[in-house]
């Protein structure tokens, strides 16, 4: 019995688009030519890690990147993960949700300012094909 009423919540879940773990995938954010990112999340429980890879051009028309590994935690559609150095900006915290599919973090810059990026499910095939920033669509 408890067998069947578990293939059934899965079945109902998978039939309804629900996850129980949202935030584990691949999401890519694009914002070319400025940067291009590449964000690998395993949701376990009410924690998530993961690596951000985030493309920028270079000084020579080439693309650089840098890779950070993230950890943070979540609750329902919501997510807050930690960063150990961002683009040479130290730790930084990225607070966002989750809503069909589209993952909106933001963070503050240098300033104080707020800034937002809007990450969708991708894959790494997507990222590298569009990772020559200014090339692809």
């Amino acid at each position: 019995m408890k067998r069947r009423f578990a293939l059934f919540a899965v079945t109902v879940f998978a039939a309804l688009g629900l996850d129980a773990r949202p935030f584990t995938g691949t999401f890519v954010a694009d914002a070319r030519p400025s940067w291009l990112a590449f964000l690998s999340l395993t949701q376990a429980a009410d924690g998530v890690k993961g690596v951000l890879t985030v493309a920028t051009p270079d000084d020579h028309g080439m693309t650089k990147s840098d890779v950070v590994a993230v950890e943070g935690s979540v609750d329902g559609n919501t997510i807050s993960i930690q960063t150990k150095t961002f683009l040479n900006l130290g730790s930084v915290t990225l607070a966002g949700r989750l809503l069909n599919g589209t993952l909106a973090l933001s963070m503050p810059d240098a300033t104080g300012r707020i800034l937002s990026m809007k990450f969708v499910r991708g894959t790494e095939a997507k990222f590298n094909a569009v990772c020559l920033l200014g090339k692809g669509s």
